[in-house]
């Protein structure tokens, strides 16, 4: 349970991030990073 609570953890912030990615090169960078 753990295992698999921490990997999903994990994939959940890898797709955040590739998110995060894919919004800030698709429009310009305000300068805050929030997102």
């Amino acid at each position: 349970f753990m295992k698999d609570l921490r990997e999903r953890s994990v994939m959940c912030r890898a797709i955040n991030m590739f998110r995060w990615r894919l919004g800030s090169q698709a429009r310009p960078s305000t300068g805050g990073g929030h997102g």
